[in-house]
Order: structure tokens, then C-alpha cells, then sequence
């Protein structure tokens, strides 16, 4: 399924940047795609590709703000639990574009899961598929569209350290890495309730995006695509908490945005949206090859852990070979 809006009669102007875009349904991502369309802020009116399992809802929230850019959007169906919906997405895109090619990629989507472990389409624990695998993928299987020094940026988390303040008042108690294929199979610490194991799973899973991004760095050449993170800070009331038990879900919505005001690397769903707008369109924004930013556009702390290359070259090639049967461009990974 594929729903287009926005300016009619033909792509857009070539001056207008290309960004395709996972993440974009509610929250932060929402927030970047309004900024990306009404170039608000420091954003450049962008020509969007997005990437949602429900293409209704999301042309229906964006619908008016591309009409009034007068900028074209396309939402795709894609389920980025399913390696094969990852596949198909890749075709659209091109079908889609044509000859243009991608200037920014934006792998914002991610999920968390409690007290229960769940699985992909291809048999992967949910929440590494998803956070970890899925943008893997979609990063090899858009990559032969990528014009020349695109950003590729990915949604990381504060959660991967476990030094960070924040995040261990919530339980987080930073990345648990073993190997990518304990994490595929949803391999947990013997004693770890399920809630923690769920915690666990997610922090890991973003600590894995930083190892992606970094491994991405390192393996660059010449004018491919220059990989970023980005950590959008404590944004309550998004819908992170989906899975939450129904209080602390009630807490999190509304509760926490007021609350969060006080609190140090807390921000608002605007405030992070339009950074990562920014980071995807800004002209003057020149980073250097795997950036960690965070959402007052300053370098993200981060566990000295993320430039751990055994770790990385695990992830890389197990992602790879994990990848390799939907999508056979990430055999060129290994």
C-alpha cells in the first residue's frame, strides 16, 4: 500500500531533499516530519518517503501540513519486524523515485517490550529485530539509492549507558551484549525478571545501533554515506510506553511531560523532532562520519563500550548474514 499527498503533478524540485523515514507515525518522528515538510526551524522543506505499518493513520496526521508545503509525501506500508515488508519497502522507494536519489535516511522507529519476550515475522527477538536489525536492513537495502555524502541517521538512547543517571531511575542498567545471535534468540541472564530482561533487551538494543553507526563510520569510503546517531533525550508521552502496564502507561502520558520539565536530559517531542529535522536537512550541518548527537544538537555522552570493534564486528556480520536471505545487497556487508 502506498499513500502519496502533498504537491501534485510530478516530484518535487530537485533543490528539495529526499528523506526516507521510519519512526514518523506519533512523537518525535511526527514532530520531524512536520518540521521537514514546513521547513520549520533550520529544516529544509523535504520531499518525504515514510515508512509505517498503518500508511492511513500517518497520511492523516501529515496529510495537511504536505498540502500546505506543497511538498509531495509518500507513506509506505512496512513492517520492520518482518525482513521480507523491509524488502518490499526498498522496491517501493525505488519504484517511487526513479533516478533521483536519497539524501537523508532516518531510522527513528523502535520499540520496547515488558514482560514477555516476543519475536519477528523471522523468528528474532521483537525488540533487536526491530531497534537494531530492521535499521541495519534498511540501511544495506537502500544503499545503492543514496546520493553521495547522505546522512543516514539513527535513533539511539541514553538507556546503552550504564553510567547515565537518567536513564537507571527508570531500571535501565545500560547495554547487556553478548553476542547478535543470544540477542536474536532472546537470550537473557539467568535470574533476570522479566520485566528488567525487557529493560535489558532495549538498552541493548540501542547500544547495538551505536556499534552499527560506529561500524559504519570505520568501513567508510570515499563519498558513501556518512552514518550518525541520535539521542532525543527523555521524551515523555510518546509511544514508547505501549507496552506498558496500564498505570505507568496512564503516568507516562500524563504525569511525566510535566514532571520531565525539571529534570536534566529531559526534552519535548518539538524540541527533539526538530533537531532531527535538522540533523536530516540542515544545509549547514557538516558532520563528521559517526556523530553521536543529542537533542540540543551537543556531541551525546556515551559508554566508552560503543567503539568495542569484537562487539561491532559480531553485530556486523551476524546482521549481515541474518539480513542476507530478504535483502541480498547486505552480503556485500560481509
Amino acid at each position: 500500500m502506498n499513500t502519496s499527498y502533498g504537491a501534485p503533478g510530478g516530484p518535487a524540485p530537485r533543490a528539495r531533499p529526499v528523506v526516507v523515514m521510519t519512526g514518523a507515525s506519533t512523537g518525535i518522528g511526527q514532530a520531524a516530519a512536520r518540521a521537514m515538510l514546513a521547513a520549520r526551524g533550520d529544516a529544509r522543506p523535504a520531499r518525504l518517503i515514510i515508512g509505517a505499518r498503518d500508511p492511513a493513520a500517518v497520511q492523516i496526521a501529515l496529510a495537511a501540513a504536505a498540502r500546505d508545503a506543497g511538498v509531495r509525501c509518500d507513506v509506505c506500508a512496512l513492517d520492520l519486524a518482518s525482513l521480507a515488508s523491509i524488502a518490499a519497502f526498498v522496491d517501493q522507494v525505488g519504484t517511487l523515485l526513479g533516478d533521483r536519489q536519497i539524501d537523508a535516511v532516518v531510522g527513528n522507529a523502535g520499540i520496547q517490550t515488558t514482560e514477555r519476550v516476543e519475536w519477528s515475522a523471522d523468528g528474532h527477538e521483537l525488540t533487536f529485530a526491530v531497534n537494531a536489525l530492521a535499521n541495519a536492513a534498511l540501511v544495506w537495502g537502500l544503499a545503492p539509492r543514496l546520493a553521495p555524502c547522505a546522512r543516514v541517521i539513527v535513533t539511539a538512547s541514553g538507556t546503552h549507558d550504564p553510567n547515565d543517571r537518567g536513564a537507571r531511575r527508570f531500571g535501565f542498567r545500560g547495554g547487556r551484549y553478548t553476542s547478535a545471535r543470544a540477542l536474536a534468540a532472546g537470550q537473557v541472564e539467568p535470574g533476570t525478571s522479566a520485566v528488567q530482561a525487557g529493560r535489558d533487551r532495549y538498552a541493548t538494543s540501542k547500544l547495538c545501533v551505536l556499534l552499527l553507526v560506529r561500524e559504519w563510520a570505520r568501513r567508510r569510503q570515499g563519498d558513501a554515506f556518512v552514518p550518525l546517531a541520535y539521542d532525543p533525550g527523555l521524551v515523555p508521552g510518546t509511544g514508547l510506553a505501549r507496552d506498558y502496564p496500564p498505570l505507568l502507561k496512564w503516568a507516562w502520558h500524563h504525569v511525566m511531560p510535566t514532571v520531565a520539565r525539571l529534570m536534566p536530559g529531559a526534552s519535548t517531542k518539538e524540541r527533539s523532532g526538530d533537531t532531527l529535522a535538522w540533523m536530516a536537512t540542515a544545509p549547514d550541518f557538516t558532520p563528521e562520519s559517526g556523530t553521536y548527537l543529542q537533542f540540543d544538537r551537543t556531541p551525546a555522552p556515551a559508554w566508552e563500550a560503543i567503539d568495542n570493534r569484537d562487539w561491532a564486528s559480531d553485530l556486523w556480520h551476524t546482521c549481515a548474514a541474518l539480513c542476507a536471505p530478504a535483502l541480498p545487497a547486505a552480503t556485500t556487508a560481509s
